[in-house]
């Protein structure tokens, strides 16, 4: 994420969400003051993990263009999903930490949540992916009617890049019926 923005000249949100399990018979004073003490902690340890890796890649970190983020709450999606809307973000770079594959990205992880939820695109990278030169974008779209709007953002993405675009549609095999039908009629 950290080279993708410096080669697209994007500023990053850097996030993490959280759950804490708290006994029930815990007052609200002290389930509040763990959630914000774990909140905390989590904020240190993310914004230290974030700066190692920007010292790894010999880049420093521009303060202005980075900030940090923790959520509370029961579900991952759920707390992206209301980050998105928060902080109008318009491209989400998730990692795919247990996925071995692409196929895997696609059956049934956060990741696949995230994207089937999401307004904006989403760059799904496998757990031990190096960057490198970007050659090729795919982009799958099963919502044909924002497909306009959201060519755009890839599109601006891939002339940075240099990088040549793929367009896929996805459907169920009754929806591309329908359309077949309707396009032969």
């Amino acid at each position: 994420a950290i080279q993708f923005a410096a080669k697209t000249e994007r500023k990053l949100l850097f996030f993490h969400s959280t759950f804490l399990l708290i006994p029930t018979r815990s007052s609200n004073f002290a389930y509040l003051n763990a959630v914000k003490a774990d909140k905390e902690t989590k904020l240190k340890l993310l914004i230290k993990y974030i700066d190692k890796i920007y010292t790894s890649l010999n880049i420093k970190r521009d303060e202005a263009t980075t900030k940090f983020q923790v959520k509370f709450g029961n579900s991952l999606v759920e707390n992206i999903t209301e980050i998105i809307n928060e902080q109008f973000i318009d491209l989400i770079v998730m990692g795919t930490h247990g996925a071995t594959g692409f196929r895997k990205v696609f059956m049934g992880s956060n990741a696949t949540k995230v994207i089937e939820q999401s307004y904006c695109p989403v760059l799904a990278i496998p757990h031990k992916f190096k960057f490198s030169a970007i050659k090729t974008i795919a982009y799958a779209a099963a919502d044909l009617n924002n497909v306009k709007k959201e060519l755009k953002k890839v599109i601006s993405i891939a002339v940075k890049l240099d990088a040549s675009l793929e367009i896929f549609h996805i459907a169920t095999a009754k929806e591309s019926l329908l359309k077949y039908q309707k396009f032969n009629s």
